[in-house]
């Protein structure tokens, strides 16, 4: 089946479902980047508040099946999409801790989370309109250095940032500290305890594909082998390690997920 079938389909499938829901939509329309899930800008029939209080009349909508949106001929585990919802429930339910951490004027949140359907494997996030990726910004504005009456900005942005991902840090290492090391009493405990294909996956791409880059670049990289390979193992020995050696990651902390609507307002895409 080609790819644009499949998409039409899987298209149709998640607005029937809607339909049911209290996110009845009036159109989708598939939205660009990502190579694992379906994802969606929602029109609604019906506007609705949101839990700050804000009317919405579009949302997006996160959709998975056992094999990559972009490359369906690529299986990959399902359960990954219980994990991605757990986490985003779990960095709502974090909320108000990590925004504890905003440096001068500058929020750093993730979307709000609205809903999630684990038969269906479907979610429904906040949608940000007319913004722009953090990465985008940063290679096209300043075009050279930085003026000096800017910098400050930058500055705030980039420690803001930094207050955000330690505190993630803190807070998940203690959801995984709490109650026994079990993987009981979090849902995101049980999610992550209960995959790890994607810990295999990550590690794959990570590590393995690293050393194929050695083969691929000698003259480059050639020097370097000894020592990815020995990353490569003590990530191995981690993986092997169980729930006492591991710890969450934030897989999507980086700069071209992150993105701002104005100078002082960012956000990061799940």
């Amino acid at each position: 089946m080609a790819v644009s079938q499949i998409s039409d389909e899987v298209q149709l499938r998640v607005q029937e479902w809607m339909q049911a829901t209290s996110y009845s939509a009036v159109s989708l329309t598939s939205l660009t980047g990502g190579q694992t899930n379906f994802t969606y800008l929602a029109k609604l029939r019906q506007a609705f508040d949101d839990k700050d209080g804000n009317r919405a009349m579009e949302v997006m909508v996160k959709h998975g099946e056992p094999y990559m949106a972009r490359h369906p001929v690529n299986s990959i585990t399902i359960e990954r999409c219980n994990v991605e919802a757990a986490c985003l429930k779990e960095l709502e339910a974090m909320s108000l801790r990590l925004r504890s951490q905003e440096s001068s004027s500058i929020t750093v949140k993730s979307p709000k989370y609205y809903v999630y359907d684990e038969e269906m494997k479907t979610q429904i996030q906040e949608y940000l309109p007319n913004v722009v990726h953090l990465k985008k910004h940063l290679l096209k504005f300043p075009p050279s250095d930085t003026p000096m009456d800017l910098r400050p900005q930058y500055q705030n942005i980039g420690s803001a940032m930094a207050k955000y991902i330690s505190k993630f840090h803190e807070l998940t290492n203690s959801i995984l500290e709490s109650e026994g090391q079990d993987g009981t009493g979090s849902s995101l405990k049980e999610a992550l305890y209960k995959d790890n294909q994607m810990q295999k996956l990550k590690h794959m791409i990570n590590y393995d594909w690293l050393l194929e880059r050695v083969a691929q670049f000698p003259s480059i990289l050639g020097h370097m082998r000894g020592i990815f390979e020995e990353v490569k193992g003590q990530a191995l020995e981690e993986t092997r390690g169980g729930n006492k050696t591991l710890t969450v990651i934030h897989g999507n902390f980086c700069p071209q997920k992150w993105v701002n609507a104005d100078s002082y307002y960012l956000k990061l895409l799940e």
